[in-house]
């Protein structure tokens, strides 16, 4: 029996599970997250439910009359939807179990749990993706201040990277950015609209603000502008910014997949042959993604063939990498600080293929790999 569905965050991989689900009236799981997660999820659901729902299953209804249906309280997944504040305690059972949702960092409206068995007098924290550093768009994870937990559940992405992912220096990054729009150049920046395109945007918003005299005008384009509308309602970095300025020079746009019909691909190849322009290679480039950006690789060629047309690249490509997960010194601060006895660290591959030698104590029981098995609270 399965009392709770507890959502961590928005990124499709946490929560798009339940999109498999939201279709069948019998569904009545209680589940919660927080209400800026709920609010990403109603805008970036309505691209998903067109991927997960066949014809026959959407009937007579629209892709958008669906959308409302199930997502805007006129069927049962809404109404089975709990959302709450950072902080405030849910008893899921009174007197048995209190769960504490925590901020998490890592991307807007990010949560951990501390779940409180109160007959076993026991704790376990459930991280979910974190931070403890705080980000531009996001301040760091509040679970660093409880003083102990008996069980941790960790995530441990950074454990099986050969180096940390710290963010590359923001000078550069700034003076690239500054000089491609004095030159008269235009900056396209593709970012995954949860989390990255906000951290760009509140990067780019930083350089306005330090490069007065820059001229620099942004524009947020696609499922990422939504997005960080949205988001812009939970972070001080994102108030009152103008996302869609005359004349943009500065493009942060969804990145997809880099196919030729995404939003993204318009502004890719307006800068490609333009040598006054500049292109931001972001971590989607990377080798682990490069499944997804198979239809767009960029390298040291002078053309390329993008969406079956030929282009030359004379724009400047430049890698910036905006890292969104705990690094290997904040996973090892965490399980210094709550000295859990049991830790199970997910999103990671089994113990000796990491390539990293994380420093814990010898005493405490570590369980790694990318399966997840039930844990037993005695």
């Amino acid at each position: 029996m399965i009392d709770g569905i507890f959502i961590t965050h928005a990124h499709a991989d946490h929560i798009n599970g339940l999109l498999s689900k939201i279709i069948l009236p019998e569904l009545s799981i209680p589940m919660y997250m927080s209400s800026a997660t709920y609010e990403i999820f109603q805008i970036t659901a309505f691209d998903d439910l067109a991927k997960h729902m066949s014809k026959d299953q959407l009937g007579t209804f629209s892709i958008s009359e669906w959308k409302n249906f199930i997502l805007r309280g006129e069927g049962p997944f809404a109404r089975n939807i709990n959302t709450f504040e950072h902080g405030s305690p849910i008893e899921l059972s009174p007197g048995e179990l209190s769960i504490t949702p925590c901020r998490a960092g890592h991307i807007v409206g990010a949560t951990g749990y501390v779940f409180e068995f109160i007959d076993l007098q026991k704790t376990l924290l459930y991280t979910g993706d974190f931070t403890l550093r705080s980000l531009k768009s996001v301040k760091g994870a509040t679970f660093a201040d409880l003083s102990s937990v008996d069980v941790l559940v960790c995530e441990g992405t950074n454990l099986s990277k050969l180096n940390n992912r710290r963010m590359d220096s923001f000078k550069t990054f700034a003076d690239k950015i500054v000089n491609t729009v004095a030159q008269g150049g235009t900056v396209v920046i593709p970012a995954f609209s949860i989390g990255k395109a906000q951290e760009a945007v509140a990067l780019v918003s930083e350089i306005q603000a330090s490069y007065m005299d820059s001229n620099i005008k942004l524009k947020v384009a696609g499922l990422a502008g939504q997005v960080t509308k949205v988001c812009a309602r939970y972070s001080n970095a994102l108030l009152n910014l103008n996302l869609s300025e005359v004349g943009a020079n500065v493009i942060i746009s969804s990145a997809g997949t880099m196919k030729d019909d995404t939003t993204i691909a318009r502004f890719v190849k307006q800068v490609l042959p333009d040598h006054k322009s500049l292109l931001v290679k972001g971590s989607f480039f990377d080798e682990e993604y490069s499944g997804w950006a198979s239809n767009f690789q960029l390298n040291r060629a002078k053309r390329i063939r993008y969406g079956g047309e030929d282009f030359e690249v004379n724009c400047e490509i430049y890698e910036f990498k905006i890292p969104l997960h705990a690094e290997l010194y904040e996973i090892e601060s965490l399980v210094t600080s709550l000295k859990p006895k049991t830790v199970h660290f997910v999103h990671t591959v089994g113990q000796g293929h990491h390539n990293v030698t994380p420093k814990f104590d010898e005493d405490q029981e570590m369980h790694w790999g990318k399966n997840f098995q039930p844990i037993e609270l005695t």
